[in-house]
């Protein structure tokens, strides 16, 4: 009798988020960002809240890498984005030191290393979520290039096309080696449900931009409809 091969972890990490996704990619913020709408101001700081979220969770990662194979096969050097959103904000001459949290971020925060501490291998939740958005940001950085002048990929968009064209074969690595990696029930149940509160947070988060500086909007002309997901 032969016993039935575990059910693909990057596919159940996609359905069970679907929902959410859907609901973060229709953001207000989220659309001004793919069609290239997006005052520089909200970019700005839409740029350093992720800078905030990114060093928290690239850091709670790198301890994570130390302490469980999972991680250690999934995490690699250049998916820490910390170094690329400092380059997006010096370009437009922000100081990290001068960004401070707002409300979602803090939570999504106290969130990260709350399971930093109890279940390491399901902040890989969080960091599919993260990892995945780079698809859609590839989009994002085109309809940015116009808007800000700067190319996809270069300083002002490094953050949302950090790997260029080798996004499609990183992100299908990425993809084959969650369905590699073995991580208990309860872990894998746990990092879903990373990946949910990660794709609440990144909603939550736009809201709040908008709240704060919703009047600022660039207008042109709309652009082709874009789809934004994780294939």
């Amino acid at each position: 009798m032969t016993t039935p091969a575990a059910s693909s972890f990057a596919a159940e990490l996609r359905e069970s988020t679907s929902e959410l996704h859907t609901i973060a990619e229709k953001s207000a913020l989220q659309k001004l960002l793919v069609t290239g709408r997006v005052s520089q101001e909200q970019y700005v700081a839409h740029l350093g809240q992720m800078l905030i979220l990114h060093r928290e969770l690239d850091n709670a990662l790198r301890q994570a890498v130390k302490v469980s194979p999972a991680v250690a096969l999934l995490v690699k050097d250049e998916q820490y984005q910390e170094p690329y959103l400092l380059e997006d904000l010096q370009y437009f001459g922000v100081d990290p030191a001068s960004i401070t949290p707002l409300a979602s971020t803090s939570k999504i925060i106290a969130d990260i290393r709350r399971v930093e501490q109890e279940d390491p291998a399901a902040l890989l939740g969080y960091h599919y979520v993260l990892e995945g958005a780079n698809n859609g940001n590839r989009f994002i950085a085109k309809a940015l290039a116009g808007t800000f002048r700067v190319r996809p990929g270069a300083p002002g968009t490094r953050y949302l096309d950090p790997y260029g064209e080798r996004q499609r074969e990183l992100w299908t690595t990425f993809k084959t080696n969650l369905d590699v990696i073995e991580l208990s029930p309860a872990t894998r149940a746990h990092a879903l449900e990373c990946a949910k509160a990660m794709f609440l947070a990144v909603a939550h988060i736009g809201d709040e931009i908008m709240d704060k500086l919703g009047g600022s909007v660039v207008v042109m002309p709309q652009g082709p409809a874009v789809t934004v997901g994780h294939n």
